[in-house]
């Protein structure tokens, strides 16, 4: 798990990043809806849909201290998978380096549900997508604790996607 907890936006290239955060929310979004077309990924990695910073690129040295406590820290962190979303490019044109106070507008009119997470909680009662939404947490704060528990979050996500939460415990093989 070490190295899914380091992938960033440059230490994998952009295509592969796209596809591993597409197949994420393409699990999410079936489970919340259950629609045959769900199944397809193309909608998730296609040319309408770009890779946003949640925590926006930028240069401003006392945005950076606030938000993270030093330039340094804030740089380490926003390349991070947890700081990713997707967004159709309709909107990010719109929201694309802002603060996320202004983000949270283009992630409420987003059609991919983990993004319109980003702006509200989604609670639909019992419901599949509320369902769906059951171990995945709102974030309605933005910082270092946040970004860490998304981190986790898309871990455990990636795990559920591919399967890989249901393979056998090798512990006691490796103690052997």
């Amino acid at each position: 798990m070490l190295a899914f907890e380091e992938m960033t936006d440059e230490n994998i290239q952009r295509y592969k990043l796209r596809y591993v955060l597409g197949k994420i929310y393409q699990y999410v979004q079936y489970m919340a809806f259950e629609k045959a077309s769900d199944l397809e990924l193309a909608p998730f990695i296609e040319k309408g849909i770009e890779i946003e910073h949640v925590w926006p690129i930028t240069k401003d040295k006392v945005f950076k201290v606030q938000q993270a406590g030093s330039e340094e820290e804030y740089d380490r962190r926003v390349p991070q998978l947890g700081n990713l979303a997707l967004i159709e490019k309709s909107i990010n044109a719109s929201i694309s380096n802002q603060p996320l106070d202004k983000k949270r507008n283009g992630f409420r009119n987003s059609d991919l549900i983990l993004t319109r997470h980003l702006a509200a909680p989604i609670d639909l009662g019992k419901t599949k997508i509320a369902k769906a939404f059951g171990e995945i947490p709102y974030f309605k704060e933005w910082n270092l604790k946040t970004l860490s528990d998304r981190q986790g979050m898309f871990r455990d996500l990636a795990l559920k996607t591919w399967g890989l939460d249901q393979m056998p415990s090798f512990a006691s093989v490796l103690k052997g």
